[in-house]
């Protein structure tokens, strides 16, 4: 038997609710999918090759290098909001990769 999720920090809920928006999005019961996303959860927690490690999903579906090109290829300066929107990246981060395009390297 598992913890109620109200256990669990905030994470372990959002992917709990995102997992099972997904599954009944592509057309599985409510209740069936509350019980499946419960499992992948639990499986996810406590599977001996995941269970413990540190993920980070990256916000965009582009690699560093395929953005670092793009941007040093595209960015003008008057086209910023744009390619952010596009690569999904902050503004922050498209004048450093820029930058890194450009040979000026700082460490991250």
């Amino acid at each position: 038997m598992t913890e109620p999720i109200d256990k669990y920090p905030n994470a372990h809920r959002e992917l709990l609710e995102m997992v099972e928006a997904a599954l009944v999005g592509a057309g599985m019961a409510s209740k069936d999918a509350a019980v499946y996303a419960e499992h992948v959860k639990e499986r996810m927690r406590t599977d001996r090759n995941f269970a413990g490690r540190k993920i980070y999903f990256p916000s965009s579906k582009y690699t560093k290098e395929y953005i670092r090109e793009v941007v040093g290829l595209r960015w003008n300066g008057k086209n910023t909001r744009e390619l952010c929107v596009e690569l999904n990246i902050s503004e922050t981060w498209l004048r450093e990769l820029h930058s890194q395009s450009r040979g000026n390297f700082y460490p991250r």
